[in-house]
């Protein structure tokens, strides 16, 4: 909070708008006392390393009783930033060193009270040196100078013209809760994109091209063909991908840090450890799983005869012929579509929420549901019978009619997946310094 009114008063109102909470209020002078004793550690710290004998430290210290004294001090009092809320004046300011801005920084709860348009100025300077995003707000024309300097200006809508002029935000409802709806809806479109970008990598990218590189490395042959390729890219992801751009905010959405975008985009490691890692693994060996088995029920083909049989798919093939051995193939595939297809229903659900469980924001019930994500699983079921049960798709496509089980076996699978992203999730609420947590997307 910067404003010109006197330290009290700024303070009063500050404390019943909740800027400031702490118990304790700190001053200029405790700022000086914290600074002071950071230089102290500082010099402490570098003593040991100092290359003296013996004779000259023992001087040293007998000859600079003072340093000894804040070194007893330090170890016994010294923390960092322990205290919370700081109410500082303008005239206060003058001639700060820089030192004593970076104790200021570290309060996460500021009022800075008799302040000229300069100072404002100058603590929009201070705090973007310090590596903080800076919003201001203002309505007349002595604001100016700081919105311009602000990562964010924000004018009132009843200010001046020249401030709204210069403003990135207009409120013009003249409400600063405005402000949090805003920031709320801006960490909901970037949560949701991420989302949509999590759900659709694995499939798009892993699922699709592992089967291409173990044909050419392994001789196996390609479970996907290019057009049931397609079909899931530009059909069966399409709704759920919709549906989760428009998911509503998680619970915890305002309680979590704000991001710093200079080490924090929209994809990141972490980012593409969860997409391929972790559900891209658990897609491709389950896809590839059920391809095997099809494979074995349909044609009696072991895995060991799979791999590495290169052309002799096409050529004939243990004692079957091309054809038959492209029919085996075609309904395998058609299997290892269906069950991408029914993985991606686990992994719509698991992409809603990034650490909640999806007991905590129920998609079928309750302020967070979203039943529209369920009709997701009845129009990927049409789209696979139309295009692999309708025998001109069958001739033309080379796809091939799907085994009734093989709509059934795939559901385990997801489930699984389902499991497994609770287990994490659970670690990371439950132990956010552990491993799994400091690698969550």
């Amino acid at each position: 909070m910067v404003t010109g009114d006197y330290s009290h008063t700024a303070a009063h109102v500050a404390r019943q708008c909740r800027i400031i909470t702490g118990i304790q209020i700190d001053g200029i002078d405790d700022v000086l006392d914290t600074t002071a004793r950071d230089s102290a550690k500082e010099k402490v710290d570098e003593k040991p390393n100092k290359k003296v004998s013996g004779i000259a430290l023992a001087l040293d210290m007998l000859s600079d009783n003072s340093l000894s004294r804040q070194e007893s001090l330090v170890d016994s009092q010294y923390t960092l930033s322990t205290k919370r809320s700081l109410v500082v004046s303008g005239p206060e300011l003058v001639g700060l060193r820089p030192e004593c801005w970076d104790t200021i920084a570290t309060y996460e709860e500021i009022v800075f009270a008799r302040i000229t348009p300069e100072q404002k100025l100058q603590i929009v300077e201070e705090l973007r040196e310090r590596d903080n995003y800076v919003a201001v707000t203002g309505d007349d024309v002595n604001d100016l100078p700081a919105m311009r300097a602000a990562h964010v200006g924000v004018a009132m809508g009843n200010g001046s013209e020249v401030a709204k002029a210069a403003a990135d935000i207009v409120l013009l409802d003249n409400n600063f809760s405005s402000i949090v709806v805003a920031i709320e809806c801006g960490r909901l479109v970037f949560v949701n994109l991420k989302k949509v970008i999590i759900y659709l990598l694995p499939m798009t990218n892993l699922s699709e091209i592992v089967p291409s590189f173990l044909n050419v490395v392994l001789g196996l042959p390609i479970p996907l063909s290019t057009f049931l390729m397609l079909v899931i890219n530009t059909i069966t992801d399409m709704w759920a991908s919709i549906v989760l751009i428009n998911e509503e905010p998680e619970t915890d959405i305002m309680l979590n840090p704000p991001r710093n975008p200079k080490k924090e985009g929209l994809v990141n490691v972490r980012f593409f450890l969860q997409a391929y890692g972790f559900i891209g693994i658990i897609q491709t060996l389950s896809g590839h799983i059920i391809f095997f088995l099809c494979i074995y029920m349909r044609g009696n083909i072991t895995p060991n005869n799979v791999f590495l049989a290169f052309s002799k798919w096409t050529d004939g093939y243990l004692g079957r012929s091309k054809e038959e051995l492209a029919h085996i193939v075609s309904i395998a595939g058609s299997s290892h579509f269906m069950a991408m297809v029914v993985m991606q229903w686990g992994n719509m659900f698991v992409a809603r929420t990034r650490t909640l469980s999806v007991f905590q924001q129920n998609p079928f019930w309750g302020p967070k549901s979203n039943p529209l994500l369920l009709v997701a699983i009845p129009i990927s079921i049409l789209v696979a019978l139309f295009f692999n049960e309708v025998s001109w798709f069958n001739e033309v496509f080379l796809t091939g009619k799907i085994p009734v089980e093989f709509y059934f076996i795939p559901i385990p699978f997801a489930f699984a997946l389902i499991s497994l992203e609770e287990v994490r999730k659970l670690i990371v609420r439950n132990y956010p310094k552990s491993l799994i947590a400091r690698l969550a997307w």
